[in-house]
């Protein structure tokens, strides 16, 4: 028996069904305690106007956190000494892509902070659906494949043997990315 293995390649194009704001809140204080206090406060007022604008709470996601110490370098003692700490909260707020629903967020997160740099990608909902598209793609494209090189060989297919898959493959991706700084 002989063998013809082929390989298949999947595509989809799905028009994005929502908004994903991203963003940073910053603070700098002397110490730890203080700098952690008011980065949690400035998020807890963020996150309360945007509830209040009527975005769920389950659609405003803590994505990073972090809290470091800083510190300069003196000439004069020719080493670094510790200047306070700096903590970052990044935060993602997923909307419907409605324009009502969007520019609301998109002025609270910018009042939320004092130096906001908001990123916003767009996505698909239901990832599920498109991957099950792309599989379905790529099984039609190795039939072709298949059909295209037996044809050339002047051989005739029999039944399928063995299909090989994984996840490795699968493969969604967004080309769009805006990044908007007030």
């Amino acid at each position: 028996m002989k063998t013809l293995k082929v390989q298949g390649k999947g595509e989809a194009s799905v028009a994005p069904d929502k908004c994903i704001f991203s963003m940073v809140v910053s603070e700098k204080q002397d110490d730890y305690a203080t700098c952690h206090f008011e980065l949690n406060s400035k998020v807890e007022r963020l996150r309360d106007s945007l509830v209040k604008i009527g975005i769920n709470s389950t659609s405003i996601k803590t994505s990073d956190y972090s809290i470091s110490a800083d510190s300069t370098y003196s000439k004069k003692l020719e080493k670094r000494i510790p200047d306070g700490f700096t903590g970052r909260h990044r935060l993602t707020v997923e909307t419907p892509i409605d324009k009502q629903k969007m520019n609301p967020v998109f002025k609270a997160l910018a009042e939320g902070s004092s130096d906001p740099s908001i990123s916003i990608t767009f996505g698909v909902s239901d990832t599920e659906a498109v991957r099950m598209q792309l599989l379905r793609n790529a099984v039609a494209a190795a039939k072709v494949n298949a059909e295209t090189i037996a044809d050339a060989a002047g051989i005739s297919l029999g039944s399928i043997i063995s299909v090989e898959y994984g996840w490795s493959e699968v493969r969604l991706y967004n080309e769009l990315d805006y990044d908007a700084t007030t």
